[in-house]
């Protein structure tokens, strides 16, 4: 991709980078000097911040689909929970899934199927990571996401996406 549509056009960025791109980088153009502006500042932030400190701003701005920034708003778009305390495992796990790659593709409301083979993925790298048992895990598999859904589907209009990253990051 790099080579077909130009320098930085794909990835090669950790998480405090995209913090630093999505926080303080402006030109919206990748270029070599903005590169390597994204990892000076990566670095200087790395330096002030814990990486839980970094991981909590980059889980509170990533898009996570259905209109949602962030993983509060996800959580009360997918599961009407405003409270990130009172999640169940099987909605940690969905919700930890969805900023991989296609958030929209794994939207519970329009590919519960999709979402339920996101899930599994999540669930094995609990298990493998020693953050749940296999018992616990298949506890999970055995839940119905539709059963989950807080179902108030978040309607969009044209430009709701940018309204509510503007309200973002005015807040």
């Amino acid at each position: 991709a790099n080579i077909k549509r130009g320098f930085g056009s794909e990835g090669a960025s950790t998480i405090t980078q995209q913090v630093v791109e999505n926080s303080f980088i402006t030109t919206g153009k990748k270029t070599l000097k903005s590169k390597v502006q994204e990892q000076w500042l990566a670095l200087k932030l790395e330096r002030e911040l814990s990486k839980e400190e970094i991981l909590e701003i980059y889980l509170n701005k990533i898009f996570y689909g259905a209109g949602a920034y962030g993983v509060a708003k996800a959580a009360e778009t997918f599961f009407g929970k405003t409270n990130l305390h009172d999640l169940t495992l099987v909605e940690a796990a969905i919700l930890a899934g969805l900023p991989q790659r296609r958030p929209s593709a794994y939207n519970p409301y329009e590919n519960p199927e999709l979402t339920k083979g996101r899930l599994d993925t999540v669930l094995k790298l609990m298990v493998r990571h020693g953050k749940i048992t296999e018992e616990e895990a298949e506890e999970a598999r055995q839940v119905d996401i539709t059963s989950l859904l807080s179902g108030r589907k978040q309607t969009t209009t044209r430009y709701d996406a940018f309204i509510q990253q503007v309200k973002q990051e005015i807040s």
